[in-house]
């Protein structure tokens, strides 16, 4: 997995490629959490995403879940086929129901894609 932050203001991009699996989660934590840390809005491009597992999931409802308790934004910018398999495969999509109470702006069951995001 490589990963590359960029900073604008209080805007920040998180760009992910590779494969991001359970040998790199724990090196992602601190990224993703520093990451939300600098900035008020924090969207994640995953077109470079070769790989993707469940735990990359997980990661991602914990810090949805951790940026909606401190009112901050966390979104999906872009999307990879790798991602959306996953998503679907897990069960996430269509069947997952967020257990934050915060599913509107859920973006593993669908509702924070847009339409470029899906036929990526």
């Amino acid at each position: 997995m490589k990963w590359e932050f960029r900073k604008m203001d209080d805007y920040g991009e998180l760009i992910f490629s590779g494969e991001i699996t359970v040998q790199c989660i724990s090196e992602l934590l601190p990224v993703l959490s520093r990451s939300l840390d600098k900035v008020q809005r924090l969207a994640l491009r995953l077109e470079g995403v070769e790989c993707v597992d469940i735990s990359f999931l997980q990661l991602l409802c914990a810090a949805h879940k951790t940026s909606c308790r401190l009112m901050k934004e966390l979104t999906l910018a872009t999307s990879a086929p790798s991602f959306e398999r996953a998503v679907e495969e897990s069960g996430y999509l269509g069947h997952f129901r967020c257990p934050q109470g915060i599913a509107e702006s859920c973006f593993l069951n669908g509702n924070e894609r847009t339409e470029a995001e899906t036929s990526a």
